[in-house]
């Protein structure tokens, strides 16, 4: 038998993925979600928190789940471990000024 919150979790990926909750970038509440799927509090915790593992939702207290906004950017491969790693990433030309604005506190 598969885990139960990995269904939740599946069904509320896709959904997040599809633009369901566009409106309101919010999950339902955790009673709406027991109801939904007929499960524990636990089963739908454990749900959420693989979704905030994957970085797709982010829970507030007073608020609810809040689903993030995903944003692409380049990544760039570097070892950040020695000093040759970080004078690599800030000896990279092909990265503009602009867009170091998408990364949340980062100086250029």
């Amino acid at each position: 038998m598969v885990n139960k919150f990995r269904d939740i979790y599946d069904t509320l990926k896709n959904e997040i993925n599809e633009g369901l909750y566009n409106d309101t970038m919010v999950l339902p509440t955790e009673m709406a979600l027991i109801e939904r799927f007929g499960t524990s509090r636990n089963t739908v915790r454990r749900a959420i928190q693989l979704l905030n593992e994957d970085g797709l939702v982010y829970s507030v207290k007073g608020r609810g789940v809040v689903i993030l906004e995903r944003i692409e950017i380049d990544k760039k491969s570097f070892k950040v471990g020695n000093f040759q790693g970080l004078k690599a990433l800030s000896s990279d030309t092909e990265v503009e000024k602009n867009n170091c604005a998408r990364i949340s506190r980062v100086d250029c």
